[in-house]
């Protein structure tokens, strides 16, 4: 699977400002590292299995509003329903700031897994970045390479996530 650092780093050009503090940098990597946590699954329950998996893992350090914004994002990541029940009660803990970056972070996890298909190295021939009012990903020279539905799709709803419009451009272009 793609390492958990290259993802970070990958995707840290979107959170800036209020969400580059070092417990938002801490909740990323740890987001990051565990994105594959459930790839075992059949992918009817990979999000569930996730969530619950994450939410009930003995990190140290963390708070609740931590381990519950850490299972959402990594839920999110794999295509969970925002809907669904199993998040009602840990939902509570969240607020909306909270909620909101979580599935910003999911939803950049699941863009950055769908690119690299979990192989090392294919995020870096790619670039994320937040650009006025608009998540821009930028797919290099290997434009073709990376260009999908797929990808359009789960760029739009990142983009949408952080109320910005989503932007693909390629040295092709």
């Amino acid at each position: 699977s793609v390492h958990g650092e290259e993802i970070t780093a990958w995707m840290e050009p979107l959170f800036t400002d209020t969400d580059a503090d070092a417990s938002g940098v801490r909740l990323r990597t740890a987001a990051s590292l565990l994105s594959d946590i459930s790839w075992s699954v059949h992918p009817d329950y990979r999000g569930e299995n996730a969530f619950h998996r994450v939410l009930r893992l003995p990190f140290a350090g963390l708070s609740h509003e931590d381990r519950v914004e850490l299972a959402l994002a990594v839920f999110v990541r794999y295509g969970g329903d925002l809907s669904s029940n199993i998040l009602s009660r840990p939902m509570s803990l969240l607020g909306e700031r909270g909620s909101m970056r979580a599935v910003a972070v999911g939803r950049a996890l699941h863009l950055a897994h769908t690119l690299s298909g979990g192989a090392p190295g294919l995020l870096s021939k790619t670039c994320l970045r937040r650009k006025r009012n608009r998540v821009v990903l930028d797919l290099g020279t290997d434009g073709a390479l990376f260009q999908s539905e797929a990808v359009e799709r789960r760029l739009g709803r990142l983009a949408k996530s952080m109320d910005l419009k989503p932007r693909i451009v390629s040295a092709e272009d």
